[in-house]
């Protein structure tokens, strides 16, 4: 039988983390991995075409950098590409508690807001930010409604 450790438990039951009766760290929501995690696994699972875009992905060395920028490689552009009925839409996953308040910008940054506003410009392509992977497959849903644009 397969057991969690207190973390795991902590993570999927949303608890706070008590180590020696002090709080250590309270979990309100799942990271952006965790909820990105379960867009994934929802697209698999209803066969969409999608891949991820490794923007984030750290990189050890400046001579990597360095041959990534050479490459092309830019800040900003959103997480996940998914065609949905012959649209591009991309998806750029935030997590749920970073919803923007009182006219903040909710975690997105400058180059992801221009990448964003840019996409949004071209025929037969959506941009969108989505708090928690609910969001995300809600919009999802709403294009995968819609006719099909191109």
């Amino acid at each position: 039988m397969y057991k969690m450790t207190p973390e795991q438990y902590n993570r999927r039951f949303n608890t706070t983390t008590i180590k020696k009766n002090k709080v250590i760290k309270e979990k309100n929501c799942l990271t952006e991995h965790e909820e990105q995690v379960i867009l994934v696994k929802w697209l698999d699972n209803n066969g969409y075409v999608f891949t991820s875009i490794p923007n984030s992905t750290w990189t050890p060395g400046y001579s990597q950098q360095r041959k990534n920028s050479a490459e092309g490689l830019r800040a900003g552009l959103p997480d996940l590409l998914v065609i949905v009925r012959g649209r591009l839409v991309w998806i750029e996953m935030k997590k749920t508690d970073r919803k923007p308040k009182r006219g903040g910008k909710g975690g997105v940054s400058e180059a992801q807001r221009q990448w964003i506003e840019d996409l949004n410009k071209c025929e037969g392509c959506s941009a969108h930010v989505a708090y928690g992977a609910e969001e995300a497959i809600n919009k999802i849903k709403t294009l995968d409604k819609m006719s099909t644009i191109c």
